[in-house]
C-alpha cells in the first residue's frame, strides 16, 4: 500500500483523505485540539490537559516518522478531522497506539479508518500488535476497538481498559470488508435512492441530453422531488425551472449533469454547496491525453464529498417501486426484477435493457459507468452484496480497479449471490483464471450472460449435473451427457405433462429441460398450459423450457416463472452455467486463513485531496 494520501469512505458515506502526518500539519493538529471540548480531551489524555501538554502532543505527532514512530491524519477537504499514532521500542513486534477524532466527527467511523490504515503501515514494519489504554467510559473508543474485529483483546483494570489489536488477523480483515460495504451503501444511496434530483443543463428544447434526462425521470415516475436547472430558467412544459443550483428551494442529493465538459467542475462545486452527495455525468470528458482533466474532476469531487458516475455515462436506473429512477438516456425501461447490472459502455447497457425487455428478465438496478473516474465495479459489488432486492449481479467491465481486491470481494459476493460476467476482449490477461477462482459465472457474450441470469435469478440451484431432456421432437431432444425422453410428435398435452411429471417425481434428474414444438395438431400454447402446473409442483427442481414453431410465446412458464428460450442450445448453456455455479458453491465454503492477496484497508480509486 502506498504511503501517499488515499481517499476512504466513512460510515455515513462521506469521504476523507488519509495520509501520514508531516511537519506541515503542525498548525492543523494544534487547531484540532484547540477546537475540542474539554471532555473529549479528558477521554484522550485521562485528565484535562494544559496548553503546554497539547503543544507537546502536537510536536510529537508532527515529528519525522520512522519504523519506531508512525502517525496518520484524516482530512475532510481542508479540515483535519482526526489523527492516530503508533510508538514502539526498538524492534519489538508491538506498538502503542493513540487516536483522537474531532468533536463534530464522532460516530462516523473515522477513528476506525485511521487505525486500519495505521495498522497496515505498522504491519509492513514488522509490528503485529497495536496496544493501548482506553478509559472504560470512552464509549466511542471502545466501539472502535470492537469494530476492528474479534481478533482484538481487552482487559479492564481500575477503570482503564488495556486493548490489544492484531494488525493482520483474518477476522479483522473480514471486519474491514463489512465496514467497507456499510460505507459503500451509505455513499451510493444518493445514486440509487435519492430523495431529490436536479438535472443541470435540462434546457427547454427537446433532443438535448439534459432535457431528455429530465423527461425520462419525470415520465418514469420518480418518487422523489425533481428539479430542472438551466441558465435561462424557462419552464420545461408545465415544470418550473431554476437558473442555478443556489436558487433551489431545498438541498438536492443527486445531480444529473449534462453541460459542456469545461463547466462540470463548476457544477460540482455549486452542487456540493446545495447539498449534493452524488452526480451522474452524462457529458463525455473529451480528449484528455495526460489525464489532467480527469484528475482535476476527481479532486473536485473528493474535496466536496461527492461520488461520481461517469463522465460519459448513459445513466443509472432503478426499477424499485419506492424509487422509480430513470436518470439517463435509456430509450426503454426493462421489467422490474432482481438482477443488478454494471456495464462500462452505453452500447452494452442498451443491449442488456433490450434483451431484458424482450425476454422478461427483470432488472433491479443498472449502472452505465462510462469513464469510471470514481465509482467502479468494486464499489457496486460492495453496494449490492447486502442488497435484499438484488438476487444476482451481472458485470460487463474491461477493468476491475485493484484486481486483487476485486478477486476477494467478488468471491465473497459469489458465496451469497451469483455473479455473472462477460470476459471483455480488452480485459487484462489472467481474468479467466481469476473468474474461476472467485466463482464468477463466465459467459461468452451479453446474450449468454442474460440467458444465464434468467436461470440464476428465478430458479433454485441444482444439486448436481444430471440433466433430463423431455421433448416432442426427437431431433432436438438429443443432448450429450443427458437422459433424453421423446414423448412423440403426436403426444397430447396431457400425455406430455404426465411424462414431465414422472421425470420430475422420480428424483433422478438435477435439472430438466422441456422442449415444446408447436404444430397444427398440438399447438404449443396448449402444451405449455398443461406443463405449467407440473413445474409448479416441483419448485426445488431447476427447469428451463424451449418453445419452437409458435407465435406470441410467453417469456416464462407457470407461476414460478420457468424461463422459456427460443433455442435448445441457449437453454442448455444457461442450465450448465447454473450447475457450474452450484458446484463451485459446494466446493468453496470459505477462504482458508492467510489467503488474502492484499490485506488492509480499501481505498477509493484515484488521487486523494488532502
Amino acid at each position: 500500500m502506498s504511503t501517499g494520501p488515499v481517499d476512504a469512505l466513512t460510515a455515513d458515506g462521506g469521504i476523507v483523505s488519509i495520509r501520514p502526518v508531516t511537519p506541515r500539519d503542525r498548525r492543523a493538529v494544534a487547531g484540532l485540539y484547540a477546537r475540542a471540548a474539554p471532555e473529549n480531551l479528558r477521554l484522550r489524555f485521562f485528565t484535562w490537559p494544559t496548553a503546554a501538554t497539547l503543544a507537546t502532543e502536537a510536536d510529537r505527532l508532527c515529528r519525522p516518522q520512522s519504523p519506531q514512530f508512525l502517525a496518520m491524519a484524516a482530512y475532510q477537504g481542508a479540515e483535519l478531522v482526526g489523527v492516530a499514532s503508533c510508538d514502539r521500542r526498538g524492534e519489538e513486534p508491538r506498538g502503542e497506539f493513540a487516536v483522537f477524532v474531532g468533536d463534530r466527527h464522532h460516530g462516523r467511523g473515522i477513528g476506525t479508518l485511521l487505525l486500519e490504515h495505521l495498522a497496515a503501515r505498522a504491519r509492513r514494519h514488522g509490528i503485529t500488535e497495536l496496544v493501548g489504554e482506553v478509559l472504560s467510559s470512552n464509549a466511542d473508543m471502545m466501539k472502535v476497538a470492537r469494530d476492528l474485529g474479534p481478533d482484538g483483546r481487552s482487559r479492564l483494570d481500575h477503570g482503564i481498559v488495556d486493548v490489544t489489536l492484531d494488525t493482520g488477523g483474518a477476522a479483522a480483515r473480514e471486519a474491514v470488508d463489512r465496514r467497507d460495504r456499510i460505507a459503500e451503501q451509505a455513499s451510493l444511496r444518493a445514486v440509487f435512492a435519492p430523495a431529490t434530483v436536479a438535472v443541470v443543463g435540462a434546457g427547454r428544447r427537446p433532443g438535448g441530453a439534459g432535457h431528455e434526462a429530465f423527461r425520462a425521470l419525470r415520465d418514469y415516475g420518480f418518487t422523489g422531488r425533481l428539479y430542472a436547472v438551466h441558465p435561462r430558467g424557462a419552464p420545461i412544459g408545465a415544470t418550473y425551472a431554476y437558473r442555478t443550483l443556489a436558487d433551489l428551494p431545498e438541498p438536492v442529493e443527486l445531480l444529473v449533469i449534462a453541460v459542456p465538459a469545461d463547466r462540470i467542475c463548476g457544477v460540482l462545486r455549486d452542487g456540493a454547496a446545495a447539498g449534493a452527495r452524488a452526480a451522474i455525468i452524462l457529458t463525455p470528458l473529451g480528449p484528455d491525453p495526460d489525464g489532467r482533466r480527469r484528475a482535476e474532476l476527481l479532486r473536485q469531487a473528493r474535496s466536496h464529498g461527492v461520488r461520481l458516475v461517469g463522465p460519459g455515462s448513459l445513466g443509472v436506473l432503478s426499477t424499485r417501486p419506492e424509487t422509480r429512477l430513470n436518470a439517463g438516456l435509456f430509450p426503454i425501461m426493462p421489467p422490474a426484477g432482481r438482477l443488478a447490472v454494471a456495464v462500462e459502455s452505453g452500447a452494452a447497457a442498451l443491449a442488456v435493457i433490450d434483451h431484458a425487455a424482450r425476454t422478461g428478465c427483470g432488472i433491479s438496478q443498472l449502472v452505465s459507468l462510462g469513464d469510471k473516474t470514481d465509482v467502479g465495479g468494486n464499489d457496486l459489488i460492495a453496494y449490492w452484496h447486502d442488497d435484499p432486492a438484488t438476487a444476482a449481479v451481472a458485470l460487463h467491465l474491461a477493468s476491475f480497479g485493484n484486481p486483487a481486491r476485486f478477486a476477494r470481494t467478488v468471491r465473497e459476493l459469489a458465496r451469497h449471490k451469483p455473479v455473472l460476467a462477460v470476459r471483455d476482449s480488452r480485459a487484462p490477461a489472467g481474468v479467466d483464471e481469476m473468474f474461476a477462482r472467485a466463482g464468477v459465472v463466465r459467459t461468452e457474450n451479453l446474450g449468454d450472460l442474460m440467458d444465464a441470469a434468467r436461470m440464476l435469478t428465478g430458479q433454485p440451484l441444482p444439486a448436481g449435473h444430471r440433466l433430463a431432456v423431455v421433448g416432442d421432437a426427437g431431433g432436438l431432444v438429443a443432448a450429450a451427457h443427458a437422459t433424453t425422453i421423446h414423448v412423440g410428435a403426436d403426444a397430447s398435452p396431457a400425455a406430455y405433462a404426465a411424462t414431465a411429471d414422472a421425470v420430475a417425481r422420480d428424483g433422478d434428474a438435477d435439472l430438466v429441460l422441456l422442449v415444446v414444438t408447436g404444430t397444427r395438431v398440438n399447438p404449443a400454447g396448449k402444451t405449455l398450459a398443461a406443463l405449467g402446473p407440473v413445474v409448479d409442483r416441483y419448485p426445488r427442481l431447476p427447469v428451463a423450457a424451449v418453445v419452437l414453431g409458435a407465435e406470441d410465446v410467453p417469456a416464462r412458464l407457470g407461476r414460478r416463472g420457468v424461463p422459456i428460450y427460443d433455442l435448445p442450445e441457449r437453454a442448455a448453456r444457461a442450465l450448465a452455467h447454473a450447475a457450474g455455479y452450484a458446484a463451485w458453491l459446494r466446493a468453496t465454503p470459505a477462504d482458508p486463513p492467510g489467503t488474502d492477496p492484499e490485506p488492509g484497508p480499501r481505498a477509493l480509486r484515484g488521487p486523494a485531496s488532502p
